[in-house]
């Protein structure tokens, strides 16, 4: 299944839009963060703008991704995607933000927006995420848009080398 289609979405604080290439100078220097990156189960560290590149030329062109900005026009901090899974019913939500931004709320701000957003498309049923259980943060983000737990497994981590917890998160969409 195709990625659905990208909107711009606006919440009170928040401008998501699609990724451009005048982000990758940005995106590489957040995403270059090891706290994030250990956070994440695939993201590259060091991450240069190569791997910036290869996000538009590849990542970009098999999910929905949206650029989270601070207001309109306003500075990038992240990325939030839905990603068809095989069972097209199926999305999967995924999301990070640069370290600076943590804690103010924008995660669960821009997950309200595309959870709403997918919801309204009725394309799929359900939306899956996780966290590695060790980022209890991401949890929180979840669970505040409607997720809940599902199961436990190990999930390797490409930073880490090894399999960690994971915790693995679902939210039905339709009745």
């Amino acid at each position: 299944m195709r990625p659905v289609p990208i909107a711009t979405l606006s919440t009170k604080r928040l401008w998501l839009r699609e990724p451009d290439p005048s982000d990758i100078r940005e995106m590489t220097e957040l995403a270059n963060d090891r706290d994030v990156a250990v956070r994440l189960g695939t993201m590259p560290h060091p991450y240069t703008d190569n791997d910036a590149r290869l996000f538009f030329s590849r990542f970009h062109s098999e999910r929905s991704s949206w650029a989270i900005c601070l207001g309109t026009g306003g500075p990038f901090a992240g990325i939030i995607s839905l990603k068809p899974e095989a069972d097209e019913r199926v999305a999967g939500l995924g999301y990070w933000l640069g370290q600076r931004y943590w804690g103010r709320g924008y995660a669960t701000e821009a997950a309200e927006a595309v959870v709403g957003y997918a919801s309204s498309l009725r394309l799929h049923n359900r939306l899956i995420s996780g966290y590695y259980a060790d980022n209890e943060p991401s949890g929180r983000v979840l669970r505040k848009v409607g997720f809940a737990e599902t199961g436990r497994s190990k999930r390797f981590s490409g930073l880490r080398c090894e399999d960690v917890d994971y915790v693995e998160m679902a939210r039905d969409l339709l009745s």
